[in-house]
Order: structure tokens, then C-alpha cells, then sequence
């Protein structure tokens, strides 16, 4: 048998109906002093640091390249903010230096690995110490690093050239399959609440879960501008004709799917819980 203990902050899940009501949470809960972490199986490929990583990897491979150098100034690696960057451009040398500072990176890449060419930015070029200054810095960091193992992997294995990782990388990042590799990865979060929608806990088990939003439907009425319903063919309709005679059965139709979709999500959000699922009920009017 499980041995009893208290309840600690990683024990406890919150599900939401959509994202927006989970950074809501989230800061509700900042304000009295509990973190909580906003728990998604985005894919690190889809993140925005896989941005960050292919404009590194066009400015590397063509440090002449302007436009390609000037997404490289406001990715974050140098930590410019909009009138550092105007002021910088205009001193005397500054374009020069960054051309020599990419010429070196190249070189590191081309002799030594995409890994080693990285962790040169990173900790020589004090780019580690400008992404520890975002809000979500944790985070940041975790997802590079992540995201230059799965390139040094590659570049090993398929014993790729700088080009071919560079369309490799573009390629995965177009096509990335669901992969518990190329999930985000986060340590400390397991410590923290999670907050996270009703979808993307299907499948998850949780000690203690909260669903504050199941009360909130789909209500739909006459007059709304657009009602969706299926036909006997299960073929996805959208009702175009506002008047009533037209209306009516369309909308009994639409609110009959609305609703069981939301039969179906409460399903979900309250089979999650292992121990204890606290539920929240408005009572109104229309109970």
C-alpha cells in the first residue's frame, strides 16, 4: 500500500476549456504565491526556440547575408533590446564584429559539431546570460539545449554537412510527428500545479485534479450568427438561413452536439483524478 503524506504542489492538476482561462489561472494564483506551470505536449520543434536555433543556423552558414544577420540581432542570443540595437548599429565596427564573431562560429561548427558551435554562443558570447533574463528563461534554456541535442544527434548519426543539418532541421521542424523525444522537457515542472486544457489531458492521471469551468457550455440560441451541426451522413453543416421557420430545428440540432460534447469533456475531466476531483457548480437560471 502507498504510504500516506501531505499534498504537494505537483500533486494537483487544473483543467481549463481553453488556453487563455490557464495563464488567467496561472497569475491568479502568482498572486498568492503558488507557481504553476501551463502544461502542453507542444512539441520542442514547434517552440519558438526552434525559430531561434534556424535563424542561428542561416546566419552561421551566411554571415554576409543582412537580412538573414538582422534576425539573428533581435532572436535573443545577444540580448539587444530595440534601442540598444539602433545605437549599436550606428557605432563604428559593429557589423564588422559581428561578421568575425559568426566567421568563428562557423569554423567551430564546421570542425567540431552543431554542440560545441552552441555552447560557444552560449557561454562565450554571454547568450546564456541574456536568455536567463526572460520571463520564461527556464524554459528557454531547457528547449535549446534540447533542441542542440536532437541536431548533434543527427549530425552524428546521418553524418550530416552544415547544409544538409540546416535542411535536415527545416525539415523537422515542417514535419515534426509526435515524438515523446521532441516533447518539451522540464524537470521542475513536476514540482509545480499544472494547468492544462481538458484535451491535452486525455490519457493523463492526476493525484488531485480541479475543473472549475465545467459549468461553461456552448450556449447557443436563435440569432447566433452561424450553428454547426452533422446530417445523418455525419457530414459537418453550417447553417447559413436566419429565419425562424428555417432556424429552429437547426439550432435544437446544434445545441443537442454542443451539449454532448461537453457530456463527453466532463467525462474526461473528472476520470483524471486518482484520489480527489473537486468540481465547481454555479448555480443560475438555467441549471
Amino acid at each position: 500500500p502507498e504510504e500516506m503524506r501531505r499534498v504537494k504542489p505537483g500533486d494537483i492538476a487544473i483543467l481549463v476549456s481553453k488556453n487563455r482561462d490557464a495563464e488567467m489561472i496561472k497569475r491568479e494564483l502568482k498572486k498568492v504565491g503558488l507557481s504553476a506551470v501551463t502544461y502542453s505536449r507542444e512539441k520542442v520543434l514547434e517552440s519558438f526556440e526552434a525559430v531561434r536555433i534556424k535563424i542561428l543556423m542561416e546566419s552561421v552558414l551566411d554571415p554576409m547575408n543582412s537580412s538573414m544577420v538582422g534576425n539573428l540581432l533581435v532572436s535573443g542570443f545577444f540580448g539587444f533590446d530595440g534601442d540598444q540595437l539602433y545605437r549599436s548599429i550606428e557605432e563604428d565596427g559593429f557589423l564588422t564584429q559581428l561578421h568575425d564573431v559568426l566567421n568563428e562560429l562557423n569554423e567551430i561548427w564546421f570542425e567540431q559539431g552543431f554542440y560545441a558551435m552552441m555552447r560557444h554562443l552560449l557561454f562565450e558570447h554571454e547568450s546564456l546570460h541574456h536568455f536567463s533574463k526572460q520571463p520564461d528563461s527556464e524554459r528557454v534554456l531547457t528547449n535549446l539545449f534540447h533542441l542542440s541535442d536532437i541536431c548533434a544527434k543527427a549530425e552524428q548519426e546521418k553524418t550530416l554537412s552544415m547544409g544538409e543539418l540546416y535542411h535536415w532541421f527545416l525539415d523537422e521542424m515542417k514535419h515534426a510527428e509526435y515524438d515523446d523525444e521532441k516533447t518539451q522537457l522540464l524537470e521542475s515542472d513536476q514540482k509545480l500545479i499544472k494547468i492544462l486544457t481538458v484535451h491535452t489531458s486525455k490519457g493523463l492521471e492526476f493525484p488531485i485534479v480541479f475543473c472549475p469551468y465545467l459549468w461553461e457550455g456552448t450556449r447557443k440560441e436563435k440569432g447566433d450568427e452561424f450553428n454547426e451541426y452533422h446530417d445523418d451522413k455525419n457530414r459537418l453543416k453550417v447553417n447559413v438561413d436566419f429565419s425562424n421557420e428555417a432556424n429552429s430545428d437547426i439550432v435544437r440540432k446544434s445545441i443537442l452536439e454542443s451539449v454532448s460534447e461537453e457530456v463527453r469533456k466532463a467525462y474526461v475531466a473528472i476520470t483524471r483524478a486518482k484520489y480527489q476531483c473537486r468540481i465547481v457548480w454555479g448555480s443560475h437560471t438555467e441549471s
